[in-house]
Parts: structure tokens; C-alpha cells; sequence
């Protein structure tokens, strides 16, 4: 269930797998940030994405773990 370029981005809502984010910055954390800052995505992650949907949301926690573990 990733997203679709043809539809709008919920930036609370992981454009791999369609679940929570747990984006800080759309939570209006009160650090401002979100949990990703400090975090490394290696690059083949974010080719994954349609092109039109890269840097619209925050990719969860789950899909970076699955991701790294391969």
C-alpha cells in the first residue's frame, strides 16, 4: 500500500507501506524535529519511491529496519 503519485501525501503516514510515521515535525513534537534527523537511509531506500513522492513524507521506522536488514 505505497503511495500513489496521483494521490495527495499524508505526511503522517509512510509513503512504503502506507502505516504512522511517527513524524515528529508532524506532530508538532516538542523538539520540533522528527525521530529521522538522526537517523541514516541509505540511498537505494529512497529509490523505492516514485519519483513524484520522494520528500514528501517521513518513511517509518518498520520499512528503515526491513530496509537495513536486507
Amino acid at each position: 500500500m505505497g503511495a500513489d503519485s496521483g494521490k495527495a501525501i499524508d505526511a503522517g503516514r509512510c509513503p512504503l507501506c502506507g502505516g504512522g510515521n511517527g513524524c515528529g515535525s508532524v506532530a508538532k513534537a516538542s523538539t520540533g524535529s522528527c525521530w529521522c534527523v538522526d537517523e541514516k537511509f541509505p540511498p537505494t531506500l529512497f529509490e523505492l519511491l516514485p519519483e513524484g513522492t520522494r520528500n514528501q513524507a517521513c518513511i517509518c521506522q518498520a520499512c528503515l529496519k526491513a530496509h537495513t536488514a536486507e
